[in-house]
């Protein structure tokens, strides 16, 4: 089961980074355009969601956040912290496609939504004993100060 884990992690952690640097890349050198983007095959509250995210901050903001945790996946140390971090992020992407792309107009898109939402989720469900200490001990260190 370890294994499984270590490969699904890493696979999160690859798909991140890879996205979140051909955003940044594609961001710098060509800027947004939603005409660029593919986003006019989608129904039009999903367009309007999307190019607000991505004509402000946040849509760099977020490439350049998945950029890192996707890194951070990728190691021995720091991947818990990185799915912690990604939680919001998870649950946001997995609300958007949910409520905003059904039916999918771009299968892959859905699915890779799907993976990273999914795949946060399941690997913060594997570790129940992590998961257990910070909801214990955060009360607990509060009450010895």
């Amino acid at each position: 089961m370890d294994r499984a884990k270590i490969l699904l992690r890493w696979s999160l952690g690859a798909v991140l980074l890879l996205l979140g640097a051909v955003g940044l890349v594609e961001y710098a050198t060509t800027g947004y355009d939603p005409l660029n983007e593919g986003i006019q095959q989608y129904e039009e509250r999903f367009k309007t969601l999307f190019n607000a995210l991505m004509l402000s901050y946040i849509g760099p903001a977020i490439r350049l956040f998945h950029v890192g945790i996707g890194l951070l996946l990728l190691t021995r140390r720091w991947w818990w912290i990185a799915l912690l971090l990604h939680l919001p992020f998870a649950f946001n992407i997995l609300a958007i496609h949910l409520l905003y792309d059904l039916p999918p107009a771009n299968g892959l898109f859905f699915a890779v939504g799907l993976f990273v939402s999914l795949a946060t989720f399941g690997l913060v469900a594997a570790e129940p004993q992590r998961l257990r200490s910070l909801a214990v001990m955060a009360p607990m260190r509060a009450h010895r100060k």
